[in-house]
């Protein structure tokens, strides 16, 4: 039983997250890091993505996956304010990385909007086209792909500056960046 509960979270997760990153949402502004937005649609994103990991956490400790699974107590959280929180924190770090990659001259505009632009841009352009690669690209795959690429342009920058010579002294610079951003959280 608790397979299918744990298999059918994920398949929810991922329906929900292919969904809801296409879907239109205002630019709420949640919060902001080192003075950069941080926007509801944005920590949508990072909800939708953490969201079968959370669901595969608590049910492993125990919890039921049922109507109430985000709102119950368990362990003195519940899984929603467990999940808004993890959210929030990858929402920083990869806030931070993004900074970073700006102010090494790797990406200009950062803000959310600016990438969903870029994301739907991409599609319209090769709307109708034959290509040998992909021809449309929804925006969750879109964000991971230009957080990822710039995180690996900024190590190979950072290397060459010596500032870092291993993936263990870049997750080091970015935890201490983190550690020492100015976040802001509107709750």
């Amino acid at each position: 039983m608790k397979k299918r509960v744990n298999l059918f979270a994920i398949f929810a997760a991922c329906a929900i997250l292919l969904c809801s990153c296409s879907a239109g949402k205002t630019a709420e502004i949640v919060g902001t890091v080192n003075g950069e937005s941080v926007t509801a649609e944005e920590m949508s994103y990072f909800k939708n993505r953490l969201r079968a990991s959370v669901i595969t956490k608590f049910v492993n400790e125990g919890a039921e996956f049922s109507s109430d699974f985000w709102v119950k107590d368990i362990g003195g959280t519940t899984p929603g304010k467990f999940l808004d929180s993890a959210a929030f924190d990858e929402c920083v770090r990869a806030k931070i990385q993004l900074v970073e990659c700006r102010k090494n001259a790797l990406y200009d505009d950062i803000s959310f909007s600016a990438l969903k632009a870029k994301a739907e841009k991409f599609n319209k352009d090769n709307e109708g086209k034959q290509t040998v690669g992909i021809s449309s690209i929804d925006l969750g795959a879109f964000y991971t792909y230009y957080v990822e690429n710039g995180a690996l342009a900024l190590k190979g920058k950072l290397a060459e500056e010596g500032v870092i010579n291993s993936e263990a002294e870049y997750d080091d610079y970015i935890d201490s960046l983190v550690k020492n951003a100015n976040i802001q959280r509107n709750r």
